[in-house]
């Protein structure tokens, strides 16, 4: 997810902060609420990794 808004971001060469900031409002607001369910269901399975790694680094 964070790449894939990150690579949207960057496709759009914000030339400043101001633009960045609204290339990253606008490309979050394009974010399906599929997507976002999903990452929500997913939650639980993502926090018992981040314990089991003991707040180390994960596939996530």
């Amino acid at each position: 997810m964070r790449r894939k808004l990150k690579t949207a971001v960057h496709k759009r060469c914000p030339s400043n902060l101001t633009e960045l900031e609204l290339f990253c409002k606008e490309e979050w607001a394009r974010i399906s609420v599929c997507r976002c369910a999903k990452l929500v269901e997913t939650y639980p399975k993502r926090l018992a990794a981040v314990i089991a790694a003991k707040g180390g680094s994960t596939k996530y």
